[in-house]
């Protein structure tokens, strides 16, 4: 049977077993999914968050937290350049790699002095701070195997570098523009309309956001994915996507549900949406990314 026929009968499975899931008693208790007030585990996870973000033990708040992610943005094209240079990596894979990545810390960049997010502007202590920064180290790592050559190696007979096949690196590059435009016109968006819009609360149910509540970090893991899908290492799909997917993306995703929920017109804009995948043929996220690791693990093996 082939890998697409078996996506299809999982997306059918599961898309059936978790309307039987979104249906318990057992799971409105916990998540109290359809109510205004967050569940003891919703605050817990909230409370969670905002100290690993902002509270970490270790000095005052003294520093924003876009300044953090700024010097980590800002400084990818510098390091791509470095690490490229000192290991002599002159390959095709080396310079697609370095355009994507290297422009996305440039465009975050840019994003941030055009349409500044209200989140990221808010103080957080040194620990926090620290913490940010190690976080935001793990997505050095892809640059550093393939620079390195444990991605393509050297060919010494050659002289020349191994290469991703043409389906790799092109659709990686696709993969990334698409990412990249999510992301940016999706925060814009966002930014614009808070800007000009003076009812509160309201919900931003329309353009991008109209299918999915979360198009901004559907972006993201898409261009992470493409960094993985270019280098093609276990270690890069560990680092910026396997990881992040598990923790950041989920608990911030999960504190935006619980501020949506209290404003007008939540029941009708969450039945026509989905938290992350854009909701096609009335599918839930939860089939459409099992069809998204599918495809994923497929091209990878």
């Amino acid at each position: 049977m082939s890998p697409l026929l078996l996506s299809i009968v999982a997306i059918l499975l599961i898309d059936a077993l978790s309307g039987i899931g979104r249906t318990s008693e057992m799971y409105r208790m916990g998540m109290n999914y359809d109510q205004g007030q967050p569940s003891p585990v919703e605050k817990l996870l909230n409370d969670v968050m905002n100290i690993v973000m902002f509270d970490f033990p270790l000095g005052p708040k003294c520093l924003k937290v876009a300044h953090v992610i700024n010097i980590q943005k800002v400084g990818m094209p510098f390091f791509l350049a470095y690490m490229a240079y000192s290991h002599g990596n002159d390959s095709e894979a080396m310079w697609s790699y370095g355009i994507m990545h290297g422009s996305y810390g440039l465009l975050w960049f840019l994003k941030h002095c055009a349409f500044p997010d209200s989140t990221f502007e808010q103080d957080q202590t040194i620990g926090s701070a620290i913490f940010l920064l190690v976080l935001l180290g793990a997505y050095c790592v892809p640059a550093y195997l393939l620079s390195t050559g444990h991605c393509y190696h050297f060919d010494i007979e050659l002289q020349q570098w191994e290469e991703p096949s043409k389906i790799r690196r092109y659709g990686s590059i696709f993969m990334y523009i698409l990412g990249i435009c999510l992301t940016l016109a999706s925060d814009c968006q966002k930014t614009m309309t808070l800007k000009f819009v003076n009812k509160r609360p309201f919900l931003i149910s329309s353009g991008l956001f109209a299918y999915t509540r979360n198009p901004n970090y559907l972006g993201e893991i898409l261009l992470y994915s493409s960094f993985a899908t270019l280098t093609n290492h276990w270690l890069s799909y560990l680092t910026v996507l396997v990881f992040p997917c598990l923790t950041i993306f989920p608990a911030r995703m999960w504190q935006k549900e619980i501020s949506l929920r209290k404003k007008p017109g939540w029941a009708e804009y969450k039945s026509r949406s989905n938290v992350l995948v854009p909701k096609v043929l009335g599918l839930g996220d939860l089939p459409l990314i099992s069809l998204w690791i599918t495809l994923l693990v497929y091209q990878a093996l």
